[in-house]
């Protein structure tokens, strides 16, 4: 039941992998319409990002980027935990922050953290979410729908105090302390299904239909808004138009 390795599925030949302690291996998760996810358990699991084409397609520099996630949480409800992290001194960083009282997700850019609203984009243990965030122009971004937001995909942003991602690499699921050596910390506990990186600037009718694409393939059409354009239709390619 180990995951070893996650298949990138651009063309670009970046891995996902962990090959430092088997103990460390997250393990695959239960199916969610007829797909498997990644299973994270909040404690030592991680996978790193594995540059084997040497182009470093994930250090963007100075461009626009942006990810979106396909996710479900897990129990734990201790502190600030990271989904996605550049590396330990988070150039870029989706994390879930939660406290006794509440559960936000909050963005990192160049070590600056942008927050979501509690009332508006809160998660709750258990909960399914599509999550997007990233850098535009001048601004961090993030954005989610989750089970108890209600259909709520307010877009949140702030100014962002650099510009530049120093890393080409990315871990999934922990805080990275080095690629030597395999270490984390504040490790998630959820179960990703899906990670989509877009290089360059995306616009909101892309955003909205990666978020639908996400919505139907996964059957969690209830996560988004009711005036959503891909509430009840998932967005078509140019060939079905």
């Amino acid at each position: 039941n180990d995951v070893a390795e996650a298949e990138d599925r651009s063309g670009n030949e970046i891995k996902f992998n962990n090959t430092y302690v088997e103990a460390n291996q997250p393990h695959f998760s239960t199916e969610l319409n007829g797909f498997q996810g990644i299973d994270f358990d909040g404690s030592n699991d991680v996978l790193f990002s594995d540059d084997e084409a040497g182009d470093d397609e994930f250090d963007v520099g100075t461009d626009d980027f942006y990810f979106m996630l396909m996710l479900k949480h897990g129990t734990d409800v201790d502190t600030q935990k990271y989904i996605l992290c550049s590396d330990y001194v988070r150039d870029f960083t989706l994390a879930a922050r939660s406290t006794s009282i509440n559960f936000n997700y909050k963005s990192y850019y160049n070590q600056s953290p942008v927050e979501s609203n509690q009332a508006a984009i809160a998660w709750a243990p258990g909960d399914y979410g599509i999550v997007g965030a990233g850098r535009e122009s001048s601004n961090r971004t993030l954005r989610s729908y989750t089970d108890t937001s209600t259909g709520s995909g307010n877009l949140y942003s702030g100014t962002s105090t650099g510009n530049m991602i120093n890393a080409s690499h990315f871990a999934l699921g922990g805080r990275q302390h080095g690629l030597t050596t395999g270490l984390s910390t504040a490790n998630w506990d959820g179960e990703l299904y899906e990670l989509i990186f877009y290089h360059g600037t995306i616009s909101e009718d892309d955003r909205e239909k990666i978020e639908g694409y996400l919505a139907h393939k996964y059957a969690k059409t209830d996560l988004l808004e009711s005036d959503h354009p891909y509430k009840t239709n998932p967005p078509r390619s140019p060939l079905q138009e």
